[in-house]
């Protein structure tokens, strides 16, 4: 396979699969990001993507992923970002890990 993974880009969780002369990425398997309580509720606005939360909050679009996991079956039940990473709706709350929290948590870029 001629495909070589870039160990900090967006697909370093996902699967490399090989099937007769086609190479394609599979479903991206991130590690979980627990609660912890440093952790910043911030509430949803118009326009509003994983990506660019990350972006504004963390310092690096790159980690959006990291978003949509701390958000996954959020307990007030309305909200899978995990599921739905584009359909934020304004107005429900979502949980931000601050960059300090995503070291605590053993996350690398």
């Amino acid at each position: 396979m001629g495909v070589r993974r870039n160990p900090q880009g967006p697909l370093q969780h996902a699967l490399l699969m090989q099937i007769a002369d086609t190479v394609f990425w599979t479903r991206t398997m991130p590690p979980r990001v627990e609660a912890l309580s440093t952790d910043e509720d911030y509430t949803l606005e118009m326009g509003d993507r994983s990506d660019l939360l990350a972006a504004r909050k963390i310092k690096t679009s790159e980690w959006g992923w990291i978003i949509m996991e701390r958000n996954r079956n959020a307990e007030d039940g309305k909200l899978d970002m995990r599921l739905w990473p584009n359909d934020f709706v304004p107005g429900h709350n979502a949980k931000l890990p601050s960059q300090d929290s995503i070291s605590q948590r053993g996350i690398s870029q």
